[in-house]
């Protein structure tokens, strides 16, 4: 009869410790979406705009013959963009 007495209390322990682990682990993972979507939202663009230059330059890229030549063109142009855009966003800082 002994037994049965305890063994009440550890049932509600553990649904108890159940219920604070799962509470735990939710809050932690709402605490880090929250800080990642903080952090890409601060951070710069991973995209390129589709403007009409963008695509005229891919276009020529795709003209040529060989994968590697468009790749590395296309690389090319992706860096060119890039450095128009820091540059322009270095000028509109100051």
């Amino acid at each position: 009869m002994l037994t049965q007495a305890y063994k009440a209390p550890r049932a509600a322990l553990q649904a108890t410790s159940l219920a604070a682990g799962t509470a735990a682990l939710a809050t932690t993972a709402a605490l880090m979406l929250t800080l990642l979507a903080a952090f890409d939202a601060a951070g710069p663009a991973r995209w390129l705009a589709p403007t009409p230059e963008l695509l005229a330059m891919v276009a020529e890229c795709d003209r040529l013959p060989a994968r590697g030549a468009r790749e590395g063109c296309s690389r090319q142009v992706v860096a060119l963009m890039l450095e128009h855009e820091r540059r322009a966003l270095a000028l509109a800082q100051r």
